[in-house]
């Protein structure tokens, strides 16, 4: 049914007026009502209605002027505005501000003076307010040689046409939606009534007011879904029109949306029609579509390249090969993390693609991007590289695209990279880096709404819902911190001046008096009106806005039931039969990977020993900056390798010079890093230069505060590789390093560059720390000769040695295993018995794992579930709620 604005509007068109709206929803609204109008009335054929969006209005009698080239596009004037700022303040600190923010606001500043028509010549400025001027002056000479005309300007310009009666004078216009008059329309009504022409402002608040109820929520969360079901019950009812209002609509967005599709068109997400129940008036940005965030990565190609944008070009289904490739480079994708680097050049990735071999067309791609243009040419030419450069990367035919994709891919063609075209008018050359940075900014700030169908309910923010008229109307988000909004007074323009020409946003009065305006104009939007706030944000109360607390509070709302699928799972009448699933398979075979730590994982939760070791899943490795501490823990290991192997023994290293020390301690770190880098895809100069002075001064440290120290010793073995049997397992073991001592006694030696490990948990039951205990127990034909374990500690301030040996007197400063409190708890008194405790916890950690056992059942949640990898696939904190519950 046609509201009584609405026909006022028609009957106002049908007389010859011309309508003015606020917005161009606004516009849409009143075309399609005049059109179903002449419909019904039987009218076969009509002209169109006279109904235009203000800014279109303007621009069509700029059109009429023949001067429609001068006219900036929005882009065209903030890159000139630009290029004018940064020209001021190149070499000095301000270039560090934010370009692009600064940009915006001062952009806005020039439009809101140029509109309302002032000057800030004879005001106080502050100076940031006079460095502005000097922007704007620079501007305006700019413009003023081309001719140009910006849209601040635009309003003035076709007025005046209008007063040297250059354009005819519309004899009637009817303006419908303004909450504020903008100084344009009213130096447009006042040369009307100059002209004894009527310009009538359709009063909104004259409909009359709907049942209006004010409503408290929870929170936002419980705002939005009760929003929803409100609006569900309403459809099973069969209401045609239903109108959400949000405030803050762009920041929430996401929320309401999915709270809508979950109560009211759960089946959308398998649906393949692309229509929907519901519409929202603001789009998402452009750039946030997969196929357009495809194509920004393929052309924002750096020489150094993170780990996460080749990620990403590994990932996207938008590029040549995404499916026939798609497990290669899945596996590539890993491979590379297991470097734990933050960049890659394109040459050395180029390098790594070709010996991992199976990604062919990847190759192609990375070619490409190697040979891509980098000098300097005018914003055109860069259009017509960016659109061949996406051709030759296979973008976007690298899967078959959706109706949405290819909606984005069209609006990325006509409306990003046409407007970029045209971004410089005066056709300057400049950098890769910026043609990228504009392209991207236009694709953030072009809003994308996909063409779908829409159904009965529409979202719209405060400002589009002006005019509009529903069935049923619910405002969200009314607290006192939104309406009235806290003034945002422009920067750049004096504030006094700002507050007495009442400017948008200038102070608390106007936006008091704005949002009274509003609320009034909602109440009559509807028949039936609910006005919610939520009580809390976070840990914040908060209160009704002042505007809607005369208004008859509810405590209650007819709602639907929940039908999202949770509460339907929840809900649902079958019983659910409880299954708890700890054994996997046995292991078919008795070789296995992972060495002790796959019996260090098993100790610590069976499930971590499963999925790690049975499964092979694991977390991908993190970059990290410079070499990651397991590289700088190999490097080192090397390096005490390489010393050893030359020495020997602590009586060779003793009667060395300091000078002949140093220079095998330097040719030992120079074939470590050679070795151990070897394998990088790329290494700084500087980064290697730094971890050999870190190398030399470590390795340093340790063999003078310790090494030389000790009883005298020799190195029997360094490095060596074992295969063991444990229990039913068979696993590669790798003994760090084998001292023996004057009396033959031999000490198993592990290096640690982390925090040193507390002896106890050689003691546990399970054994958490397997490796030493498995070196002793399952050594050479001489392992009876084995009496001590040690872990040494080198890092830097903290060197030291930490085990356990079988006599106080084998290796000053290690316990023997009879002065352990520990060990005399679990009734173990020398060092045989010690063995046996740890044959037998060996035996069983290995048999466990061999038979499938996969509890989630961690030794101790702080220390073992701290840094494992898999709590979202085992879900422990889920466990950990059910037993307190219980």
């Amino acid at each position: 049914m046609v509201n009584s604005i609405a026909q006022q509007v028609v009957a106002a068109v049908a007389g010859g007026a011309v309508v003015l709206t606020a917005n161009k929803r606004l516009f849409r609204y009143l075309r399609t009502v005049y059109d179903r109008s002449m419909a019904e009335k039987g009218v076969l054929v009509w002209p169109g209605a006279r109904i235009f969006p203000y800014a279109t209005w303007l621009q069509q009698g700029l059109d009429s002027l023949g001067e429609s080239r001068r006219l900036l596009g929005t882009y065209q004037q903030h890159h000139l505005w630009e290029n004018c700022i940064s020209a001021t303040t190149r070499g000095s600190a301000l270039e560090l501000m934010n370009l692009d923010r600064t940009t915006d606001t001062a952009v806005r500043a020039h439009n809101l003076l140029s509109e309302y028509d002032l000057t800030t010549e004879f005001c106080d400025l502050t100076a940031d307010q006079h460095m502005f001027c000097a922007w704007r002056s620079q501007y305006l000479r700019i413009c003023e040689e081309y001719r140009w005309l910006d849209e601040g300007g635009l309003s003035i310009r076709v007025l005046d046409a209008f007063a040297q009666r250059q354009l005819p004078l519309p004899q009637k216009i009817l303006l419908v939606g303004f909450d504020q008059l903008p100084p344009g329309i009213i130096r447009l009504k006042a040369l009307m009534n100059e002209r004894g022409f009527p310009c009538n402002e359709l009063d909104m608040s004259q409909a009359p007011e709907g049942r209006v109820v004010r409503f408290a929520a929870a929170d936002e969360d419980d705002e939005t879904q009760r929003m929803a079901r409100w609006v569900r019950l309403l459809l099973e009812q069969g209401v045609e029109s239903i109108g959400v209002v949000v405030p803050d609509l762009q920041r929430r967005r996401a929320q309401i949306e999915r709270a809508l599709r979950q109560q009211i068109d759960p089946l959308a997400a398998v649906r393949f029609d692309e229509t929907s129940l519901f519409g929202l008036s603001l789009g998402s940005p452009l750039a946030q579509q997969g196929v357009i965030a495809a194509a920004l990565a393929c052309l924002d190609i750096q020489p150094q390249m993170t780990m996460d944008r080749i990620s990403y070009l590994l990932r996207t289904p938008f590029v040549s090969g995404s499916q026939q490739e798609a497990d290669r480079r899945a596996l590539f994708d890993r491979r590379l993390r297991s470097f734990q680097q933050q960049q890659f050049s394109l040459p050395a990735l180029l390098r790594l693609a070709k010996g991992f071999g199976g990604l062919g067309v990847f190759e192609g791609l990375l070619s490409g991007l190697m040979n891509i243009h980098q000098q300097a040419v005018t914003a055109e030419e860069w259009a017509d590289l960016f659109a061949a450069e996406l051709k030759s990367s296979g973008w976007p035919q690298g899967v078959p695209l959706s109706s949405v994709s290819y909606q984005a891919v069209s609006a990325w063609y006509d409306k990003v990279l046409t407007r970029f075209a045209a971004v410089d008018p005066t056709a300057k050359v400049f950098e890769r880096s910026r043609a990228v940075r504009i392209v991207r900014r236009i694709a953030t700030e072009t809003e994308f709404q996909p063409q779908r169908a829409s159904g009965p309910v529409q979202v719209v923010g405060l400002l589009e819902s002006s005019g509009l008229h529903f069935d049923h109307l619910w405002v969200m988000g009314l607290d006192a911190a939104t309406l009235p909004a806290y003034p945002r007074p422009n920067p750049f323009i004096p504030f006094r001046l700002q507050d007495e020409m009442q400017m948008p946003h200038a102070g608390f009065s106007r936006e008091l008096e704005f949002a009274g305006q509003v609320v009034s104009r909602l109440r009559c939007a509807a028949g039936n009106i609910v006005f919610s706030y939520p009580r809390r944000s976070g840990d914040t109360d908060l209160s009704p806005s002042p505007l809607i607390e005369d208004i008859e509070r509810v405590d209650a709302l007819p709602l639907a039931e929940c039908a999202d699928l949770p509460y339907r799972m929840q809900t649902m009448g079958a019983e659910l039969e409880p299954w708890q699933d700890d054994q996997g398979p046995s292991l078919s075979s008795h070789q296995s990977s992972g060495g002790t730590r796959l019996l260090q994982d098993q100790a610590h939760c069976p499930f971590r020993a499963f999925v790690h070791h049975r499964l092979a899943v694991r977390r991908f490795d993190q970059a990290a900056a410079g070499l990651s501490p397991l590289v700088r823990g190999n490097l080192l290991h090397l390096v005490l390798q390489e010393v050893w192997q030359r020495w020997g023994s602590q009586h060779h290293y003793l009667h060395l010079t300091a000078a002949q020390v140093q220079e095998d301690i330097n040719s030992a770190v120079d074939k470590a890093l050679a070795a151990g880098l070897g394998a990088e895809p790329e290494c700084h100069q500087q980064l290697c230069l730094l971890e050999k002075q870190r190398l030399v001064r470590l390795v340093s440290e340790w063999l003078e505060n310790i090494e030389s120290r000790r009883e005298p010793f020799t190195v029997v073995q360094i490095e060596q590789n074992l295969q063991a049997k444990i229990g039913p397992l068979e696993l590669t073991l790798t003994v760090d390093r084998v001292d023996e001592v004057v009396g033959g006694e031999r000490i198993i030696i592990d290096y640690k560059t982390g925090s040193a490990m507390n002896i106890a948990d050689f003691l546990t039951e399970p054994l958490i720390e397997p490796q030493l205990p498995s070196y002793a127990v399952v050594g050479d034909e001489k392992k009876d000769r084995v009496q001590g374990i040690v872990v040494a500690l080198v890092k830097a301030g903290q060197c030291r040695l930490k085990g356990i040996t079988s006599d106080d007197d084998l290796l000053a400063k290690v316990r023997s295993v009879a002065a352990l409190p520990k060990a005399r708890e679990l009734g173990i008194s020398d060092w045989t018995t010690l063995v046996d405790f740890w044959h037998r916890q060996l035996d069983q950690l290995a048999t466990d794992f061999a038979a499938g056992v996969a509890a989630v059942k961690p030794f101790d949640p702080l220390r073992s579930c701290r840094y494992c990898d898999l709590p979202g696939l085992c879900r422990i904190g889920d466990i950990d709620q059910e037993g307190i519950n219980e």
